[in-house]
């Protein structure tokens, strides 16, 4: 399955003193593929709109998923993109679903909540994926195929 083609690995946040910028960076030099970032506060955040419901509140502040598809757009938009997107909608829909079984024991305020603020239960949690290089030149990939192919004929001559 196309989940399978992605290995995880936990890092903490204090090899990244710089914040979110310096995890950006690791990106773009090809530290890695992909980076998953929890924002700090997420936490306090959603227990303050479930205390008091607040109709701004925008779960997908919660998570940044960091990528570049100039990197290798096929392998981006076939494999990393969606086996990325599919695992972590995953995770944070069983999230979502523990959330508001326990929202719905515990608060007193359940009702307000859904009138004011529906989408903290709904998607308490969600993500932005933060593509840091679009690959926006579409023509450049017929140019580089062919010039692959004439550098595998050439490779042939050459002695």
């Amino acid at each position: 399955s196309e989940l399978s083609y992605i290995t995880w690995t936990a890092v903490p946040s204090s090899q990244f003193p710089n914040g979110l910028d310096q995890v950006a960076t690791a990106v773009i030099e090809e530290k890695t593929w992909v980076a998953i970032t929890i924002h700090s506060g997420a936490t306090s955040r959603l227990q303050a709109s479930y205390a008091s419901p607040n109709p701004s509140y925008d779960g997908s502040e919660a998570i940044t998923v960091y990528g570049e598809e100039a990197r290798n757009e096929n392998a981006f938009r076939n494999i990393i993109a969606p086996s990325v997107q599919g695992q972590i909608e995953a995770i944070l829909q069983k999230f979502s679903v523990q959330l508001a079984v326990q929202q719905s024991s515990q608060s007193s305020n359940l009702t307000a909540l859904l009138a004011t603020s529906p989408q903290t239960i709904v998607t308490p949690v969600w993500y932005t994926l933060n593509n840091l290089k679009p690959f926006d030149e579409p023509v450049a990939a017929a140019v580089t195929l062919i010039g692959l192919i004439y550098q595998l004929i050439l490779t042939f001559f050459v002695v």
